[in-house]
């Protein structure tokens, strides 16, 4: 490769880098997930009616488990506390790029942003975006629900999430609560 080659290499490589192009075909990747999942979804409605809806639960349930237990050996993750089974939800938003304050245990709901504290019962978390809020439209609270109760009975088989206040229900944030029993 002469010299004047291997310069134009150099010199649209870095353009590559500077406009960002292997992010943008990730985020168009997404996207096209998001739309095939979407139609996926619509048709088994369509197929098999309300029981299909027993099969998404389940598929999201599993897919919270195996990622609980990588973002668990990852992240060293060692307590079975209700605070453990809310850092796998605090780092997935993280980086979704969603402001979360993960507090000391004990401080009370709503000191400060993206605010954890005890509740009555269990431990909580508030975050100030959903990373669900996006994915395959009306269907995000059940993914939710699902996903997130996969990811904290990976830390702990007992743990419960509730989601006590949700974007997808009107409310300015999300708050889950945990409950291990």
């Amino acid at each position: 490769m002469d010299t004047m080659s291997m310069d134009r290499y150099k010199k649209f490589a870095r353009n590559w880098k500077s406009i960002g192009l292997v992010s943008k075909l990730k985020w168009q990747w997404r996207a096209k997930s998001d739309e095939i999942n979407s139609l996926i979804i619509s048709m088994l409605l369509d197929a098999f009616g309300d029981k299909a809806y027993d099969v998404i639960a389940t598929a999201y349930y599993q897919i919270g488990q195996k990622d609980g237990e990588r973002i668990i050996k990852k992240l060293r993750i060692t307590g079975k506390d209700g605070a453990a089974c809310l850092s796998l939800i605090e780092a997935l938003c993280i980086l979704a790029g969603i402001s979360s304050e993960f507090n000391e245990e004990g401080e009370k709901e709503g000191e400060g942003e993206g605010a954890k504290g005890e509740k009555e019962g269990g431990t909580t978390l508030c975050l100030m975006g959903c990373p669900f809020t996006s994915t395959l439209g009306f269907f995000h609270p059940l993914v939710c629900s699902k996903y997130t109760q996969g990811l904290v009975e990976a830390v702990n088989e007992h743990a419960k999430v509730r989601l006590v206040k949700g974007l997808c229900e009107g409310d300015d944030h999300c708050e889950f609560e945990v409950i291990i029993g």
